[in-house]
């Protein structure tokens, strides 16, 4: 009776209480101002990140050509040397006829050979590439696309797609890339998924 009706008031408002600290803790903001919500720690998103890499490069086949593999570093290091925060990455080529990059927490990006049959110059792997590690997006966006196939999911919309972009074009152009080149790059992705 009223005993059980008390605990279960106790249990609703501790539950308030942590749900209330969880969501004062973890308000930041994006680097282009919106307002998000992170329940994980970046230790977390780190190890999750490294944890799908790791997971992905047991299952998927790394490429084992040392010029392609050369090039793709060389862009990606270039476009990481920008980032506001440093640390190692770790890129490889996959061997996946999809065209597709991503980034993942923990300092780990995957580059898809097919990509390599669209993004013709440096500046359009660079298009590809510069979305990629941007904070946001590896947090958000890269845990969502690739970790799913490992049991990973994070919130996502198109808005955080969209910052990604943004930020992505700003950070290529930093790092020396001709932003200009995304439009070939988008008209390259579309012929191929045309046939």
């Amino acid at each position: 009776g009223i005993e059980n009706t008390i605990i279960k008031e106790q249990h609703v408002r501790i539950l308030i209480t942590l749900v209330v600290g969880l969501l004062a803790s973890g308000c930041v903001e994006s680097p282009t101002g919106r307002n998000q919500l992170i329940l994980m720690s970046g230790s977390q998103m780190d190890q999750m990140g490294i944890t799908a890499y790791e997971q992905m490069k047991q299952q998927q086949p790394v490429s084992g050509d040392a010029r392609t593999v050369a090039y793709v570093r060389c862009v990606a290091d270039q476009i990481t040397a920008t980032l506001a925060v440093q640390q190692d990455w770790e890129v490889n080529v996959f061997n996946d006829p999809a065209a597709n990059a991503f980034a993942l927490p923990g300092g780990k990006i995957g580059v898809n050979s097919g990509l390599l049959e669209v993004a013709q110059t440096a500046d359009q792997l660079a298009t590809a590439l510069s979305g990629e590690p941007s904070e946001e997006k590896a947090m958000l966006f890269g845990l969502l696309g690739v970790g799913t196939q490992f049991g990973v999911t994070l919130p996502f919309s198109r808005k955080h797609e969209t910052e990604a972009d943004v930020l992505g074009l700003e950070l290529m152009a930093k790092a020396g890339f001709d932003p200009r080149a995304s439009v070939a790059l988008w008209e390259n992705m579309a012929k191929a998924s045309n046939g």
